[in-house]
């Protein structure tokens, strides 16, 4: 059971960010009622985490994580994952031979399916959303440094020719 400084914590969040949540739902999984049941799925995320005492640390990054981490699972589910990674020869798709099409979308989904919940996460708010190296570092918890590493991993791994590359900062 939630403490009641809990309980005004995640009220506060809500508050704070609720429609944060509400509209990274609705971007990714376009649908409003699907958004609406993300926005509670994230907060009972939140209001578990809290009733562990475990941290959530910057409200806005962590239900921004959360949000998309929810979404992606959803999308995976429905094999829609691939589609909202803007890279080379995946989503640019115009002209491309249906059989060409299918067989690009399967072998990105294979990839992008063997990745942990965190992996997944930082490739598409890297090149899905074309968040910074900095902004990603923020998002997953982690420092800059580790992501750069692993978005290299992750590249070469997905073997992805992706159009946001960032210089070296």
């Amino acid at each position: 059971m939630l403490r009641s400084i809990d309980a005004a914590r995640v009220e506060e969040l809500y508050r704070e960010h609720g429609g944060l949540v509400y509209r990274r739902c609705l971007q990714m999984l376009r649908d409003p009622d699907e958004a609406r049941a993300g926005v509670q799925e994230v907060f009972l995320r939140v209001m578990s985490r809290l009733d562990k005492e475990e941290k959530v640390g910057n409200g806005k990054s962590y239900l921004y994580a959360a949000a998309t981490n929810y979404c992606l699972n959803v999308m995976r589910g429905r094999k829609q994952l691939c589609e909202a990674i803007d890279c080379d020869g995946h989503a640019d798709w115009e002209g491309m031979d249906p059989a060409r099409q299918l067989a690009s979308h399967n072998a990105l989904e294979e990839c992008l399916g063997g990745l942990s919940e965190r992996e997944r996460l930082m490739v598409f708010l890297y090149w899905g959303d074309g968040m910074t190296q900095e902004e990603v570092a923020r998002a997953v918890g982690l420092s800059r440094k580790t992501v750069v590493e692993r978005l290299g991993r992750l590249r070469q791994r997905l073997r992805l020719n992706v159009r946001n590359e960032e210089g070296a900062e």
